[in-house]
């Protein structure tokens, strides 16, 4: 099955936004287009991006500055300057978004091994990534049992 795409019009802003998110939500894939305010564009970009987390590399996010929402696992938290995130492997699933006016900003970085997992649940999706490769995305639901 291919995936779905989804391209709302002045997804940018007011309802475009709110319908963005929310085909994002029930796994979509989203275009965000903007007439003429791609910050704005980019904080409904941020807010979108997969809830996922990782099989073998760690991560960490250190909030330099604004507020953001992260996702982890099932509860959310409201983030400012001075926080930190720390997701071991294989870690809890997480999500940083931005739906405030001011720019979230961070510093995101962690390990990178030869290979990763990443596995998306909302969207039942794996992404297994290799360097030097392009990445392979697995439809979960399309998948079965390897027997030899």
């Amino acid at each position: 099955m291919s995936e779905q795409v989804v391209l709302i019009p002045g997804s940018g802003r007011g309802i475009g936004a709110a319908a963005a998110r929310l085909a994002a939500e029930r796994g979509y894939a989203v275009c965000v287009n903007y007439l003429t305010n791609a910050e704005r564009a980019e904080r409904v970009v941020s807010a979108i991006r997969v809830y996922h987390y990782h099989h073998f590399e760690e991560e960490f996010v250190y909030v330099i500055s604004g507020r953001g929402i992260a996702e982890i696992g099932d509860e959310k938290h409201e983030v400012g300057p001075g926080d930190v995130m720390l997701f071991t492997a294989p870690s809890v699933g997480h999500h940083l978004s931005n739906p405030f006016e001011a720019d979230l900003v961070y510093l995101m970085g962690g390990e990178s091994h030869a290979v990763e997992i990443g596995e998306y649940p909302r969207l039942r999706k794996r992404a297994i990534i290799e360097k030097g490769k392009d990445a392979c995305i697995v439809d979960l639901d399309a998948t079965r049992p390897f027997r030899s």
